[in-house]
Order: structure tokens, then C-alpha cells, then sequence
């Protein structure tokens, strides 16, 4: 029997069947810490995280349905300890900021990971401005636990890679290399340079870089404009500077190609060359940005 409906391209509704149940039974034994339910948490989060992983990026679009998605991510979310706080949840008294994570609590964050990345976002509402979600990945990133660090630099890679239409997901991402703690910066700030290879935000990633960092005097949002300091400048203060340079000499040669390869199979229209051309304008503006600060 094949995993896959050959219909549709989802889960195989047996296999939806048994998830669906599994969930049911777990969130009835919620209050229930006796080792055995412990175990079967543990294992359902093992097993959501490895199912979804082994599926491809565009299989993922249609593997499991919002709803259920959704569902079993309100479930793990209570499992996660202090980092389900951001999304609503309580925690016991017991999981203070400075205890490592248990082996339940980050086996549920990476299935909330794995669920929130498996396709377009199950709710845009939680990506939009101000949207819940970002207090959550705040958190993550804010982690002195590697696991949950490297963890969280995934999530908003993936993020950026499923949800290319939502526009306030990328401003966000943006805004917190200015605004965020020092590994809160410098893990969006990596996420966006992994995510500038995909060719879906190709013109739009440089568009949005180039408009944070300048003076931005329109922006709404106070932290932003009350800042106005260019990202070079904030990575130079944290001694990364000589780092950034070559990541951005990296990341600008790397873009070239790219862009080469879509001129090539472009049509070589007016306005598809003056787009091109704008975009290296700006592209040039960003890379001497970067690059020209000295110690």
C-alpha cells in the first residue's frame, strides 16, 4: 500500500487515521506524567518529526492538511515546557530559564518545527504583523542550548523557503538584525543569507535589505526607526566584521551566477533588462555596504 494517495498526494488516510487517534488519546492523558504516557509522547513526536522529514520540500505542500497540522502543533506546544509560554501555554514552576531542556521538550519543538514547515504556513495569521508566532521563534533563537539554536536557524530558513508570499515574514527576519539580542541577529542574519540562493526571492530579499538598511524615517515600527543603524555597522560592534565580509563576497558571487542563469533564460525584453539592471544597481550599493568598514 502506497504511503501516498495517488489522488490527492497526501497521507494515506489510514496513516491520517492512526495520527488523528494518536493525537486524541494523548491530548485525554495530558495531565497523566506516568512514564509510560511519557514514553508514547515522546515517541509520537519522534515519529511526526521523521515522517515529515522524509518527504521532499514539494511533497510536503499537500502531505497533511492544515487543520490536523495545526492541531498537532497546539499539542506538542504543551509538551515544549517554558517554550509553549509564547504561544499560550503554561509551564510548571519547575522549568525555570537556566534548566536544559528535557529530552520530551525539544523531541515536541523539533515536531512543531518539522509541522510549521511542512508546506505554507498552517496559519498566515501567525506570520503576520505582530503575528504569534514570532515571539516563539524569538525564544528559540534567544537559546544558549545549541540543539535548540540550530534548531531555530532551520525553522526560519524553512520558513522563508515554504512562505515566499508572506511579505511581513521577511520584514521580520529583517528587523530582527537590527532589534534582536546578539544571537537573535546573528541567527536571522545567517537564515537570510542561506535563503538568498532561492530564486523566488531573488529581486525581493535585496529590495527589502536595501530598504532596512538605511535610514528608513516611514517605518511604523518605533524600534526600527528610533535605530537607524546599517547592519554592517551593528555585526562591526559584535568583532564579526572581517566574518561578514566574507560571507557577503561569498554571498555576492554566488547571486551573480544566479542572476547570470536567469538572464540566460529570460527573454531579453526592455523591462526584463531593466530589471535586471536595477537590481545590480542596488546589488552594487549593498556589497560596497558591507564591505567597505574597516577596523
Amino acid at each position: 500500500q502506497s504511503v501516498l494517495d495517488r489522488d490527492t498526494q497526501s497521507l494515506h488516510p489510514t496513516f491520517v487515521e492512526y495520527i488523528d487517534g494518536a493525537r486524541l488519546y494523548l491530548e485525554n492523558e495530558a495531565d497523566k506524567e506516568v512514564p509510560a504516557v511519557r514514553d508514547i509522547k515522546l515517541h509520537f513526536c519522534n515519529f511526526i518529526r521523521k515522517m515529515i522529514k522524509s518527504f521532499s520540500l514539494e511533497t510536503c505542500h499537500t502531505l497533511l492538511k492544515r487543520d490536523l497540522r495545526r492541531s498537532l502543533f497546539t499539542l506538542f506546544a504543551g509538551w515544549s515546557g517554558r517554550f509553549g509560554r509564547p504561544l499560550g501555554h503554561t509551564s510548571s514552576s519547575q522549568d525555570i530559564e537556566e534548566k536544559p531542556c528535557s529530552e520530551l521538550q525539544l523531541s515536541a519543538l523539533q515536531a512543531m518545527s518539522a509541522l510549521l514547515c511542512c508546506g505554507p504556513c498552517f496559519n498566515p495569521q501567525g506570520l503576520a504583523e505582530d503575528g504569534v508566532l514570532y515571539p516563539w521563534l524569538d525564544m528559540l533563537l534567544a537559546s544558549h542550548d545549541d540543539k535548540i539554536y540550530q534548531l531555530a536557524r532551520e525553522t526560519v530558513v524553512l520558513l522563508l523557503e515554504c512562505n515566499p508570499d508572506i511579505g511581513p515574514l521577511l520584514d521580520w527576519v529583517v528587523d530582527r538584525c537590527y532589534t534582536g539580542a546578539p544571537e537573535v541577529a546573528d541567527g536571522c542574519f545567517l537564515a537570510l543569507a542561506t535563503i538568498f540562493s532561492a530564486r523566488s526571492y531573488i529581486y525581493r530579499i535585496i529590495s527589502v535589505l536595501i530598504r532596512f538598511a538605511f535610514e528608513f524615517p516611514g517605518c511604523r515600527r518605533c524600534q526600527v526607526h528610533s535605530m537607524r543603524l546599517p547592519l554592517p555597522q551593528k555585526l562591526k560592534c559584535r568583532r564579526k566584521l572581517e566574518t561578514v565580509k566574507i560571507m557577503t563576497r561569498n554571498i555576492c558571487r554566488h547571486m551573480l551566477r544566479v542572476m547570470c542563469l536567469e538572464l540566460v533564460r529570460m527573454e531579453t525584453s526592455p523591462e526584463s533588462l531593466c530589471k535586471l539592471d536595477l537590481t545590480l544597481v542596488i546589488f552594487d550599493g549593498f556589497i560596497i555596504q558591507f564591505t567597505s568598514y574597516s577596523y
